[in-house]
């Protein structure tokens, strides 16, 4: 059992970052609408949405999180097998995630702004509005230069302590082999598309499958404990997050 659970470590080497990032991307977003939910609180309690507010927050983060790692999890078996091309895989491990990370805690860090303007979160017109430029910017630093400093400062923190962390993670890792990498590729992509999806149902993420994704939830926190002690945890979320998906 232990030679297994060695094996099972050397070949995985590559995706620990990826599991590094998953729990910091899932505990940045929960902190960031636990926040939020504290701001909005009599609004929440007032709709009776408190406990739907987290779990289905909780499903939507899974959402986004299994469409971060659809690009590495594609290119793992093509640079992170073989000693020529991983560095490339370090490349993308040590810039990759810590931008994907520094993109969703910005995006959280201008959703109070937003709603304080919009009383929604940011949709299609925080894009739009980059269409004039001059005028946006100008309307920020006028109207929002504290949260703004405020941000600038947390991201700045943020951005230096991800990226020690994911430089010394990636130059930890080794190249996986490319029989396991061939093996574990499919059932990570597969994972993957059943996180993005997060149901079999014939519409995609739907929020009517509340308490079948209550129980998705307990059980989550359950695989999340294992996926720290040793990487046979983190096969047994990906796995679970399939099963998740059949239950939803």
């Amino acid at each position: 059992m232990n030679r297994l659970s060695g094996r099972l470590d050397r070949y995985s080497a590559p995706l620990v970052p990826l599991f590094a990032f998953a729990w910091r991307l899932l505990a940045a977003l929960m902190v960031a609408r636990i926040l939020l939910v504290a701001w909005q609180a009599g609004r929440v309690v007032d709709a009776d949405m408190l406990l739907p507010v987290f779990l289905q927050g909780l499903r939507f983060d899974i959402v986004l999180l299994g469409m971060a790692l659809v690009i590495p999890i594609l290119l793992f078996p093509l640079v992170a097998s073989n000693r020529l091309l991983f560095p490339a895989w370090r490349a993308l491990l040590r810039y990759y995630l810590p931008a994907v990370l520094l993109f969703a805690i910005f995006m959280e860090c201008g959703t109070p702004s937003f709603i304080d303007q919009y009383d929604a979160r940011p949709n299609i017109l925080f894009v739009e509005y980059l269409d004039h430029p001059r005028e946006v910017f100008s309307t920020l630093f006028s109207a929002y230069t504290l949260p703004l400093a405020i941000a600038a400062v947390l991201l700045a923190i943020v951005g230096t302590l991800v990226t020690r962390t994911f430089r010394t993670l990636s130059g930890r890792a080794s190249p996986a082999g490319f029989v396991p990498a061939l093996v574990l590729t499919p059932i990570l992509l597969v994972a993957c598309l059943g996180m993005i999806r997060s149901t079999l149902d014939h519409r995609p993420v739907n929020p009517s499958f509340f308490w079948s994704f209550f129980l998705l939830f307990l059980l989550f926190l359950f695989f999340l404990l294992l996926c720290s002690v040793n990487f046979l945890g983190f096969v047994c979320l990906f796995f679970f997050m399939v099963v998740g998906v059949i239950l939803c």
